[in-house]
């Protein structure tokens, strides 16, 4: 019960060790509450947490391995120009933000916010960071306009590429829902 007394931080080396705060999760909303509890987030101690940790960035470097992997062999066969890259997720984490880790304790920023990378030498600008909202179904149809085809029937979504340039954002709202 000791660990459930701290509040901040705890360093080993560089590895920060976030602990949850039940009076935190206390004012959460139920859903997110019975999640944290499911989880056992509660009975974590300072040596799960950085094991969690430790894991969530293990994972991130295998992915950006791989990510240059593929980079590598593209410009080895000399199709890195030919070629159009989308790298993104469904969700993101929670890596130990309010000291805990999963995906399912609803719309925090953490959570909600997910990569998307877009790569074509031939016609994306490169260096471009947007923060605006973008959903999923926006892909095909940004892919669909550069390569100036019409989505096929039933495509939703919309085109990314205006944000691109530099343009106003494609949705004022993007929805999510949990069952």
């Amino acid at each position: 019960a000791r660990h459930h007394q701290q509040r901040h931080q705890e360093q080993q080396g560089d590895v920060a060790a976030p602990l949850p705060d039940p009076r935190v999760w206390a004012a959460k909303p139920p859903a997110a509450q019975n999640q944290y509890y499911f989880l056992q987030m509660n009975r974590l101690t300072t040596a799960d947490s950085r094991a969690h940790y430790m894991a969530y960035a293990a994972m991130i470097e295998e992915a950006d391995a791989q990510i240059v992997r593929l980079l590598d062999f593209l410009e080895l066969i000399g199709q890195r120009e030919n070629t159009l890259i989308v790298f993104t997720a469904d969700h993101g984490d929670m890596a130990g933000q309010l000291g805990v880790f999963n995906k399912l304790y609803g719309p925090y920023e953490s959570v909600a916010r997910g990569p998307l990378v877009m790569s074509y030498l031939q016609g994306l600008p490169s260096g471009v960071v947007i923060g605006e909202l973008t959903q999923g179904s926006d892909i095909a149809p940004t892919i669909y306009e550069h390569l100036q085809l019409p989505p096929p029937q039933g495509t939703t979504g919309s085109s990314l590429l205006g944000l691109i340039a530099g343009g106003p954002p494609v949705h004022e709202y993007v929805f999510c829902t949990r069952e």
